[in-house]
């Protein structure tokens, strides 16, 4: 069973608190008519959720699943990671918003990446209550 405290003490732990603030730098007020930031986000939110299935079905799978599924979740994850990185670049050559160095890098912070993405779903789902 998933117990937050512990979750908080591994390492590149995101906590909601964190990944909170990375939310709301994104969203700032200049980006809301923003086309080509809307697009960019839709990017995200699009592979987050993608990427957010497929780390929940990886809990239900089976050993011989998971090797057959494992090249698809890291494609998925590695696509999502591209759509951060793309509208973290934007969002600091648009606005000097350079919310991305929270977050990390792809290549030192994978699991933080994958974890936020599920913090975007869950935020998504909230909004849209």
């Amino acid at each position: 069973m998933f117990n937050y405290s512990t979750y908080q003490t591994l390492p590149d732990a995101l906590t909601f608190e964190q990944a909170l603030a990375l939310y709301n730098q994104i969203h700032i007020p200049e980006a809301e008519n923003d086309a080509d930031f809307n697009e960019l986000w839709q990017d995200v939110v699009r592979s987050a959720v993608t990427y957010v299935a497929d780390r929940n079905q990886w809990q239900l799978m089976t050993t011989t699943e998971k090797a057959a599924f494992d090249h698809r979740r890291t494609l998925d994850h590695n696509s999502y990671m591209a759509t951060v990185v793309a509208l973290g670049r934007y969002c600091n050559r648009q606005w000097q918003v350079d919310w991305l160095p929270l977050l990390g890098t792809p290549e030192q912070n994978r699991k933080r990446f994958g974890d936020f993405a599920g913090y975007l779903v869950l935020f998504g789902n909230l909004a849209a209550r």
